[in-house]
């Protein structure tokens, strides 16, 4: 079995599961070449792979702590208009793009914009410049939330049922 147990690290981002398997995901074909190939040394499959978890885990670590830290720049503040649902909608789908899981991939580019996060002078650019942009603030499809995803809540309001029914 391969994999990083240890990535379980919080229960607010749940990302551990995803973290373990991820991490299998790409050790295994170094791991095999390991093994079937007799390699004594380095395995340049097993240091590429590893970079890319070490960064990975490198940034959710330094999300995480972001996220716990009160004197951070928080994610409510992020948002545009100054409502809360607005700041919280706002900051909710940065969070998600974050979270979708390609920062095994772009780790990097991530821990840029978190810096840019953790630097209040620079957050305060970056509000300027993007958030507080009057086409930031306009829906991109002109649709509510709703309407869009109206099958997916009924979907799940009948696994709700279901579910409740089962137990």
């Amino acid at each position: 079995m391969v994999g990083d147990a240890r990535g379980f690290i919080d229960p607010i981002f749940s990302s551990g599961v995803f973290l373990s398997i991820k991490t299998s995901y790409l050790v295994a074909a170094a791991i095999h070449k390991q093994l079937t190939e007799g390699l004594n040394g380095e395995n340049e499959m097993m240091v590429t792979a590893y970079k890319q978890v070490t960064g990975a885990y490198n940034f959710v670590h330094r999300m995480i702590r972001l996220f716990y830290n009160p004197h951070a720049v928080t994610w409510a503040q992020a948002g545009a208009d100054g409502l809360a649902h607005k700041a919280h909608e706002s900051a909710m789908a940065a969070g998600h793009y974050m979270l979708s899981g390609d920062f095994f991939e772009n780790y990097e580019k991530f821990e840029g914009f978190f810096k840019i996060l953790e630097d209040p002078k620079q957050f305060q650019r970056y509000q300027k410049l993007v958030i507080d942009r009057k086409e930031f603030n306009q829906p991109s499809c002109n649709s509510r939330w709703e309407d869009v995803f109206r099958d997916m809540i009924e979907r799940d309001a009948e696994r709700n049922a279901a579910f409740a029914a089962s137990v």
